[in-house]
């Protein structure tokens, strides 16, 4: 049963990343993880990237960002689902960010 959820769990991941034609080769992905202070060392990072002119994408729970479009996360979650992180890195990639931040 362990194999066979894994299974479907890698099967759903696989199946988005096809649908959105592969973003996450496009882009540099950077994923933070930990307890706490998620938000926090994601939003220094992405400061120091802007400053240095870089276009990029960042996707928390507290906001979702693609470029100069900022919108709160309203869910709260970390990881909204597969499809929908897909999505996004795609939409982030079609408008020339280079770095996704992803908590």
């Amino acid at each position: 049963m362990k194999l066979l959820r894994s299974f479907y769990h890698y099967l759903l991941a696989w199946f988005g990343d096809l649908i959105y034609r592969h973003p996450s080769g496009e882009v540099f992905v950077l994923g933070v993880t930990g307890t706490k202070g998620k938000s926090t060392v994601l939003e220094l990072i992405i400061s120091i990237l802007e400053g240095a002119g870089r276009k990029t994408a960042l996707i928390s729970s507290v906001r979702l960002k693609i470029d100069n479009f900022i919108r709160p996360n309203l869910t709260g979650m970390t990881m909204p689902g597969r499809f929908f992180i897909q999505r996004f890195m795609r939409e982030a990639a079609n408008k020339g960010c280079k770095y996704i931040l992803v908590e």
